[in-house]
């Protein structure tokens, strides 16, 4: 593992500003699978008050986007953390799915991916918790939830050939 050396003033500065953050409410709700969450909004806001008022500063320094394939990409963003003494502290790249859909074209998935991975950079670099209460997700019972089961391209050709004939596959 690499040694790390950080400035004792920015340690010292991010120990201070880990020790403002309280536990968030959870504010968001997943309709779909039923669970609270801390949003990414609320994530950001209760971090830049904590940083800032220790005079810390999470710089993002760049961000890659890479096009898996049609319905998937990856965003990676590079961040910096940033005091008033002038000592930085880089943080390592976090990359996060970039997936589009009906309603949420590539650049709106962008958006969303960064914001989103933002939030878990400042949930990592301040500790702060996921929120109070048996609703987490990674605390729900799973055991006996069946998800839904996904198609694939064999499944999806077959479904077509069945209700379309063999117009589905010639495009005749």
């Amino acid at each position: 593992m690499t040694e790390h050396k950080i400035d004792p003033e920015l340690a010292a500065a991010l120990v201070r500003s880990q020790s403002r953050i309280k536990d968030l409410p959870l504010d968001g709700e997943n309709r779909h699978h039923g669970y609270s969450y801390v949003t990414a909004e609320s994530i950001i806001s209760a971090a830049r008050y904590a940083l800032v008022l220790e005079g810390l500063v999470l710089v993002e320094m760049g961000q890659r986007f890479e096009i898996l394939d049609a319905e998937l990409g990856v965003l990676t963003t590079e961040r910096v953390l940033v005091h008033t003494s002038g000592a930085t502290m880089p943080i390592p790249p976090r990359s996060w799915p970039v997936i589009p859909g009906r309603g949420r074209p590539w650049d709106k998935a962008i958006a969303g991916a960064s914001t989103a991975a933002l939030g878990y950079s400042l949930r990592g670099l301040l500790l702060i918790a996921r929120g109070a209460g048996d609703a987490d997700m990674d605390r729900r019972d799973d055991r006996d939830h069946t998800p839904p089961a996904v198609a694939t391209t064999a499944d999806r050709i077959e479904a077509a050939r069945v209700k379309f004939g063999s117009m589905a596959l010639t495009g005749g």
